[in-house]
């Protein structure tokens, strides 16, 4: 089995859906048994299991954290990432040029 995301060391920003929700990353796996059940947990707590199709997704709050999988037979699979938080900074606005 191998994480398709996200990649070692991973720095994620998730971005605020058009209504102001908060987003969420979808986790990706694969293994090499199509019928694999693996399952899933965050910073040593469990999430969940997926069986053929391995992607789960989550709002996680900002900081580091660790993804782990583990299958049927007992192997396990971590990887580490950090979600960025949001800043609060000023927003960039294009201004149109003015009717003459």
């Amino acid at each position: 089995m191998e994480f398709l995301y996200p990649n070692a060391a991973e720095r994620i920003y998730i971005p605020m859906e058009l209504g102001g929700a908060r987003g969420k990353t979808v986790f990706e796996a694969v293994h090499r048994d199509r019928d694999a059940r693996l399952y899933w947990h965050l910073d040593g707590a469990y999430l969940g299991t997926t069986q053929t199709f391995h992607q789960f997704a989550l709002d996680i709050p900002p900081g580091p954290h660790v993804v782990t999988i583990v299958d049927t037979a007992g192997n396990r699979l971590s990887r580490s990432f950090e979600v960025l938080a949001r800043t609060n900074g000023p927003t960039m606005v294009s201004k149109a040029d003015p009717v003459r």
